[in-house]
């Protein structure tokens, strides 16, 4: 799966990002599921790779904010 695309309808790495801070922001999981907390694992193909999500989570304002320790 692409990291980032042009189109956003489309899915990415990028979009996921979005959707899970979007749940954590709303504490969806807190009254679905009971959940206080919860974090995303993603496993990818190598070092490169990890960088660019890395760099992805950063464009969208995520790394140091609210959700940090997310992924």
């Amino acid at each position: 799966m692409p990291i980032a695309r042009s189109d956003f309808s489309q899915t990415s790495m990028q979009r996921k990002f979005r959707a899970y801070l979007a749940v954590h922001a709303s504490r969806l999981r807190e009254w679905q599921f009971g959940w206080k907390a919860f974090r995303v694992l993603t496993v990818t193909t190598d070092e490169a790779r990890v960088r660019s999500m890395i760099d992805a989570a950063r464009a969208i304002g995520h790394l140091g904010g609210p959700g940090a320790s997310l992924f």
